[in-house]
C-alpha cells in the first residue's frame, strides 16, 4: 500500500468521524430518538405561527416534535363528517417518554420570547390520571396570538390618535384649567399653610381628648356610669308604684279641674274689671288732651308763656323777699 491509499484512508475515516458527530450532536441537541415513537393530535383554530419540526415541551422538558401541520374538515375515522376548517397538529414522542403525558393535559402554542421559535406546550392538570393514549385528539388552547395582541396595541394606538386629534381643543382647555387649579391650589397653601397647619393640630389634640374622655376613667365613661346610676336608682324608686298610677291619674283629673274653676274665676274678675279700667283710661285720655290743647288752669299754664314767666318771677320774688306775703303797702 503506497502512501497515497494510505493518505485517503485517513481523509476518509477523519469524514466519517465528523459526520457521524455531526449527526451525534444533532441528535442530541433536536432530541432524535431512533427507537419507535408514538403519536397524538391537537386541534387548533389557528396555527398560531408553529411550523413542522417545532419541538413538543412537556412542562418545560423536550420530549418530541411536530410532524406536520395541516388544515382538516373531517374528525378521525368519520370521513364523512364536516364542520369548519380546523389546524391538526401532529406530534411524536418516544415511547418511552409518551407513558409520562397525562390524559387531562392541555397543549397550547407558545414561544420562549417575542421573537423566539413557536413550540407546543403540554400542560399536564391537576389531577392522578392514567397517562395519555396514542392517537388521541386534543383540543388545544388558543394560541398567544402574539401578532394578533401586536395588531390590537396598533389599533389601539390609532383609536387613541384619533380621539386626541378630535377632542384636541377640549383637552387643551381641560389641561389648561387643571393648571389654573393647581396654580390657585398651590397659592391658597402658600397663603394658608400655617393656618391649615394649626387646624390640622387642633384636629388632632381633639380628637386625643375625645378619645381620653372616652376611655375608661374618661369624662364620659363616668358620665354613662351616673347615668346608669340614676335609672337604676328610678327603677328603684317607682318599683311597686304600677298600682298607684290609677290614684295618681285621679288626682291629677281633680287638681286640673279645680285649676280650671280658679282661671274661670280670674276670668270674671278680669271681665268685672275690664269696664271701670277702660273708663278711666277715658277719662285720662280726655285730661290729658284737654291739657294739650291748653284748656284748663294746668293747660294755660303749661302753654301760656306769660303766664309761666309771671307764675316763676313771682316765686323768685317771695324767695328773696318772703316777708312780702305779710306785709302789705
Amino acid at each position: 500500500m503506497n502512501e497515497r491509499t494510505r493518505m485517503e484512508i485517513k481523509v476518509g475515516a477523519l469524514v466519517l468521524v465528523s459526520v457521524a458527530a455531526i449527526l451525534g450532536f444533532v441528535a442530541v441537541l433536536g432530541n432524535f430518538s431512533f427507537g419507535p415513537r408514538q403519536e397524538f393530535f391537537v386541534d387548533f383554530d389557528h396555527s398560531g405561527g408553529l411550523k413542522k419540526g417545532a419541538p413538543v415541551l412537556l412542562a418545560g422538558v423536550n420530549i418530541g416534535q411536530v410532524e406536520s401541520i395541516t388544515l382538516h374538515r373531517n374528525e378521525l375515522g368519520v370521513p364523512e363528517s364536516i364542520g369548519r376548517p380546523r389546524v391538526r397538529v401532529s406530534a411524536s414522542v418516544p415511547s418511552d417518554q409518551f407513558a409520562a403525558i397525562p390524559s387531562d393535559v392541555f397543549a397550547s402554542i407558545s414561544a420562549r420570547s417575542v421573537l423566539g421559535e413557536k413550540h407546543l406546550e403540554l400542560t399536564p392538570g391537576n389531577g392522578a390520571v392514567p397517562p395519555l393514549k396514542a392517537g388521541t385528539v386534543l383540543q388545544g388552547r388558543p394560541p398567544a396570538g402574539i401578532e394578533k395582541a401586536g395588531d390590537d396595541a396598533v389599533s389601539l394606538i390609532r383609536r387613541l390618535e384619533r380621539f386626541m386629534d378630535e377632542n384636541e381643543g377640549k383637552l387643551s382647555g381641560a389641561i389648561v384649567q387643571v393648571n389654573d387649579l393647581a396654580t390657585g391650589l398651590n397659592a391658597f397653601l402658600k397663603l394658608n399653610g400655617p393656618k391649615l397647619d394649626e387646624a390640622v393640630e387642633n384636629l388632632r389634640l381633639a380628637s386625643a381628648g375625645l378619645a381620653r374622655e372616652a376611655g375608661p376613667g374618661g369624662r364620659v365613661s363616668s358620665l354613662m356610669i351616673t347615668a346608669d346610676r340614676v335609672v337604676k336608682r328610678i327603677d328603684a324608686a317607682t318599683a311597686g308604684t304600677e298600682k298607684s298610677v290609677p290614684e295618681l291619674i285621679a288626682d291629677v283629673s281633680r287638681l286640673s279641674a279645680r285649676a280650671d274653676h280658679l282661671l274661670a274665676g280670674m276670668d270674671r274678675l278680669v271681665t268685672e274689671m275690664t269696664g271701670p279700667t277702660v273708663g278711666a283710661v277715658r277719662n285720662l285720655n280726655d285730661i290729658s288732651e284737654t291739657i294739650s290743647q291748653g284748656k284748663g288752669t294746668i293747660g294755660k299754664l303749661v302753654l301760656d308763656q306769660t303766664l309761666y314767666d309771671d307764675v316763676s318771677a313771682f316765686v323768685k320774688e317771695i324767695k328773696a323777699k318772703p316777708w312780702k306775703l305779710l306785709w302789705k303797702k
